[in-house]
């Protein structure tokens, strides 16, 4: 995933935040995926790059939490997240990708 606008610029946190989003939509098939899904990114510096000066790596953490209403009633007190009582289950994923910047000058 590209996250600079030029080369060898600094990473555009916006950018990466409005291409999880729409990928996110495109998942779900929505627009909005309102109060099912919680989204959260925020950019890591990992390194330096030791063969080019000013080159750090970075990655993007992506957290997700998505809500699911369970439907039965043993099962739904089984498997709820607590408060067990509301029957909601909440799925939370986080993934981490590298960010890609471009060498060239």
């Amino acid at each position: 995933m590209v996250g600079v606008k030029k080369h060898s610029g600094a990473t555009d946190s916006n950018r990466m935040q409005s291409k999880m989003k729409a990928a996110l939509s495109k998942m779900l098939g929505v627009a909005d995926p309102g109060r099912k899904v919680r989204f959260s990114s925020k950019i890591v510096s990992t390194s330096k790059d030791p063969q080019v000066k000013d080159h750090p790596n970075e990655d993007l953490v992506v957290n997700i939490v998505y809500r699911v209403d369970l439907a039965y009633p043993l099962t739904s007190y089984v498997f709820a997240s607590e408060p067990k009582r509301l029957g909601i289950l909440w799925l939370k994923a986080n993934a981490r990708m590298p960010i890609e910047r471009p060498l060239l000058n």
